[in-house]
């Protein structure tokens, strides 16, 4: 899913169900590009892995969704409110050309 380029709440919601959320911690982020990410972090670290606001093609992240509470995964893809909102929050923030950490809640 790319911010730039027309994206749908569709795209939003195939990246969640591609999630385990009970295999471990995930982080939605979005890099410089407009391209929306959301990976596993590193069990070592499960709240503070390397997250992508160090990366340098970061632009701005959401905060850190923890195991266990369907904040990513098949069950949440299928919450159309929820991806909606998530999905509006995306748009906004990269609308108004946001940077670093972002409270989504």
């Amino acid at each position: 899913m790319n911010l730039m380029d027309n994206p749908k709440q569709e795209q939003l919601a195939e990246l969640l169900s591609k999630c385990d959320d009970e295999v471990g911690n995930h982080l939605l982020w979005v890099d410089k590009d407009g391209n929306v990410r959301i990976d596993l972090l590193d069990n070592k670290h499960p709240f503070h892995g390397t997250h992508p606001a160090s990366w340098p093609n970061a632009k701005f992240r959401f905060e850190t969704y923890a195991a266990g509470m369907n904040y990513a995964g098949l069950e949440t893809s299928r919450d159309a409110k929820y991806v909606k909102y998530l999905y509006n929050v995306l748009i906004e923030n990269w609308a108004k050309d946001a940077v670093g950490f972002i409270d989504s809640y």
